[in-house]
């Protein structure tokens, strides 16, 4: 159900400005690109080959459920006991997990998340297998190991904690004659992926390496203000339920006698937890970054929330059930309510421009469409219906000079060769990600001039105009596309010529 809707949705919908990104970079896959590993241009040229580029969003889509199956079985398979397996109801435990609307009310969108969530959820799950000693090892297992270390670390460099986390928690609690073993599978993916990593940084002077670790934090200062404004996105994106399970079952966490799921569980919360809700006391931060510290805790709310219940209708559904299991099913309830509203409201902001009817009917003034994000999703076809309807720019390459806009043209002009699009000026680490169309005597990072006639391309969150040296630039048209009577997005556009040389 969950690949469906998210299928749906996304299929209705326009790509996203990093979505069309990563688009343009699975047109020439590399070892490697500007800003992260290659998982998603790999994953994204796959399923282009494979559907035609029909359903641009279709791995979101499998992804997505794949990652939501996967968690719902580690549910029912960490029911053991010492006294034996306890029951699980697959639909209580599934949509408390559902209800993670930080994760799932995005995931529709084909970006370096989704695979490292699938593949952390490999080796989450495969990790656990040797851990609990259920049954012998198997080469799933392994395959596992492999699989989820390798496409952790080729989505993003952050996914070398959930390594560390699978690695530690195997050495803590795998059954001797499986250790070596299974640290080698992890040490395979992990080094599968760092031989990509490692040849294209050290080829383009280690600049994504360096951004990700030096340039994204620089000029790092200590902020109450920003911290505050992140533990209350979290709030919104975990869920007040989630939060309060955690507080109240933290210290079960800690007791010597606890269970070897909720260690395992907090091995992998901590490294995460470390890192992403700190950071942003010190830091400019993105909210979607601390996502993967509240996953093994929605899994263990899901796993407690669904456990003890029988099948409906059974005589064990109708057993006593202790305070603290009703506690937990009150909770589960109470996030499952909310999670699901949340998810529910993001897809139809999403579908409808309910944000800027809500500003309009609250300031009564004219929404600015860039506050309400679901209006970059339209808008960007009409850049093609416009050339098409001026022949005189038929043969024009088209330019940008910010990624966003330029891989937004280059999509939306995908069916149009005559107007190769490109993005003017880059730096080094992003310089083979775009077609060298030779229209300008170099391509950064400063502007260059130009050597033959182009279209420049803008909109209304990058309005920006050109700036090429010896060139005479026009803005030649502003064309708008409206959501019911809201402006969603404009477009702006610059015919721009290059100078005449001076007669001698």
């Amino acid at each position: 159900m969950l690949f469906l809707v998210l299928l749906i949705h996304g299929a209705t919908l326009g790509l996203t400005d990093d979505e069309a990104y990563y688009w343009v970079l699975a047109q020439k896959p590399a070892l490697g690109y500007a800003f992260h590993p290659p998982a998603v241009a790999w994953t994204v040229a796959l399923f282009q080959k494979l559907t035609g580029g029909s359903l641009p969003r279709l791995p979101a889509a499998l992804f997505s459920g794949w990652i939501c199956a996967m968690g719902i079985h580690w549910m029912k398979i960490a029911q053991a006991t010492p006294g034996g397996r306890k029951s699980f109801d697959s639909v209580r435990g599934g949509r408390v997990l559902v209800a993670f609307a930080g994760l799932f009310a995005a995931s529709w969108m084909i970006v370096p998340d989704l695979p490292l969530f699938l593949g952390w959820m490999l080796l989450f799950v495969s990790s656990w297998n040797f851990c609990s000693r259920q049954s012998s090892s198997s080469s799933l297992d392994y395959a596992g190991l492999v699989g989820g270390s390798f496409l952790l670390l080729l989505s993003k460099y952050s996914g070398v904690l959930a390594i560390g986390s699978a690695g530690l928690a195997i050495l803590l609690w795998a059954d001797r004659k499986d250790r070596m073993k299974a640290c080698l599978a992890i040490v395979a993916g992990t080094f599968a992926a760092l031989v990509p990593v490692l040849v294209w940084n050290s080829q383009h002077e280690w600049a994504s390496l360096l951004y990700q670790i030096r340039d994204r934090h620089g000029g790092a200062s200590f902020s109450a203000i920003r911290y505050l404004r992140f533990w209350l996105i979290q709030l919104v994106f975990a869920g007040p339920a989630l939060v309060f399970f955690f507080v109240r079952f933290l210290p079960s966490f800690w007791r010597p006698q606890a269970a070897l799921r909720s260690k395992f569980v907090l091995l992998w919360i901590a490294p995460a937890f470390m890192v992403f809700c700190t950071q942003p006391a010190w830091s400019d931060f993105k909210a979607h970054w601390a996502l993967v510290v509240w996953l093994p805790l929605f899994l263990e709310f899901g796993a407690q929330a669904g456990a003890h219940a029988g099948p409906y209708g059974s005589p064990e559904s109708n057993a006593p059930v202790s305070s603290e299991d009703a506690s937990v099913r009150k909770w589960g309830r109470a996030q499952t309510a909310y999670g699901l509203t949340l998810l529910c409201a993001a897809l139809l902001f999403c579908q409808f421009p309910a944000i800027s009817w809500v500003m309009e009917k609250t300031t009564g003034k004219v929404p600015d469409p860039r506050w309400d994000v679901g209006n970059d999703m339209f808008g960007w076809s009409q850049l093609a219906r416009f050339i098409k309807a001026h022949p005189q720019y038929e043969s024009y390459p088209v330019l940008g000079s910010r990624y966003q806009t330029a891989a937004q043209a280059a999509y939306a002009l995908r069916d149009q060769p005559d107007n190769p699009v490109s993005f003017i000026p880059r730096d080094l680490k992003q310089k083979d990600e775009w077609p060298m169309l030779n229209v300008t005597s170099s391509d950064g990072p400063d502007w260059p001039s130009l050597k033959r006639s182009v279209l420049f391309v803008g909109d209304q969150r990058y309005d920006a105009g050109p700036e090429f040296k010896d060139a005479d630039c026009k803005r030649i048209s502003s064309v708008s596309t409206l959501r019911s009577h809201y402006i969603a997005k404009k477009i702006l556009i610059w015919e721009c010529r290059p100078k005449p040389l001076p007669k001698s």
